[in-house]
């Protein structure tokens, strides 16, 4: 993690107010969203997801799903705590099976640990971001796991 000290004496940063979502899929409710209430994320910063990128933060969404935070002008990536993993510990971590879960091959979970939650553009003129994450049916947010078990009503 970069010492928040450090990178105050470099750049200026700009108060940022990030809301997260997740879309409500539910047949009486198509098109609304649910707040991402007490979440845990990573900020690294640039575009892309790699072992050599050292995390800015770690962040927590509250009860409404948003989050303040300060970041320098420039690119950061929003992941969930476990991308912030190596690869082969989030691989371990994350491919395990069980009785109703079967995972897909491995260079799913690489493309899938590699992707971003979000692209978090910060300018001198930013001040509230709003970002929308997918969930996957069945499996959370986790794109590379089967669920094989009885129909879920």
């Amino acid at each position: 993690m970069i010492p928040l000290s450090r990178l105050k004496s470099r750049y200026m940063f700009r108060n940022i107010n990030l809301t997260v979502v997740v879309p409500y899929f539910h047949l009486k409710r198509k098109g609304s969203f649910l707040y991402m209430h007490n979440t845990s994320f990573i900020i690294k910063s640039g575009n892309h997801n790699h072992d050599s990128i050292p995390k800015v933060m770690e962040v927590i969404t509250d009860e409404t799903g948003r989050f303040t935070t300060q970041l320098a002008s420039g690119i950061y990536s929003l992941l969930f705590p476990d991308k912030g993993l190596s690869f082969k510990a989030f691989y371990e971590k994350i491919s395990t099976e069980s009785i109703h879960l079967l995972s897909r091959p491995e260079s799913c979970f690489k493309t899938w640990w590699q992707s971003l939650e979000a692209i978090l553009q910060v300018t001198d003129s930013s001040t509230h971001i709003r970002s929308i994450i997918k969930n996957i049916c069945d499996t959370g947010f986790n794109p590379c796991m089967n669920y094989t078990g009885p129909k879920r009503s």
